[in-house]
C-alpha cells in the first residue's frame, strides 16, 4: 500500500456548491470527513483517478454529523468514480451514503476502486 500517515480533512458541502473532486495529492490513509449540513442537496464526492496511485493506496470518506442544532439536517453523499473509472469492478455507477456511512476505498493501480468497508461509522 501507500505510505504516509493519517491525516483527518473535513468538508462542509455550502462551501463546495454540491460536489467535490478529491485532488490525487490527498496522501494514503485520509479520512474525508464530509459534514453535510445544508438541508437541501445531496453533495456529490468524486474520487481521483485510481491509477494516479500505486495497488493498495487508501482513502475513507465518511460522513459526519455533528451535535450542534446547524448538523440537524444531513443529506445523501453520492460517491462516484473519476470518468474513466469503476467502483467495484463496475458493479456498481455510485454509492449513496446516508449519515454515519463510511467508506474505505482501495486502489488497484490502473482504473478501479475497490470497497474494503462499507457500513456505519
Amino acid at each position: 500500500g501507500g505510505s504516509g500517515g493519517t491525516s483527518i480533512i473535513n468538508l462542509e458541502d455550502q462551501v463546495l456548491s454540491g460536489a467535490f473532486q478529491i485532488p490525487n495529492t490527498f496522501p494514503c490513509g485520509t479520512l474525508l470527513r464530509v459534514v453535510n449540513n445544508t438541508g437541501t442537496n445531496n453533495l456529490a464526492v468524486t474520487l481521483p483517478s485510481a491509477s494516479d496511485f500505486d495497488s493498495g493506496y487508501y482513502i475513507t470518506v465518511n460522513i459526519y454529523r455533528g451535535a450542534s442544532g446547524s448538523y440537524d439536517s444531513v443529506n445523501t453523499i453520492i460517491l462516484y468514480p473519476k470518468s474513466g473509472d469503476t467502483l467495484f469492478d463496475g458493479a456498481i455507477a455510485s454509492l449513496s451514503m446516508q449519515q454515519y456511512w463510511g467508506v474505505t476505498c482501495v486502489s488497484d493501480g490502473s482504473s478501479n476502486w475497490i470497497f474494503v468497508n462499507k457500513g456505519r461509522t
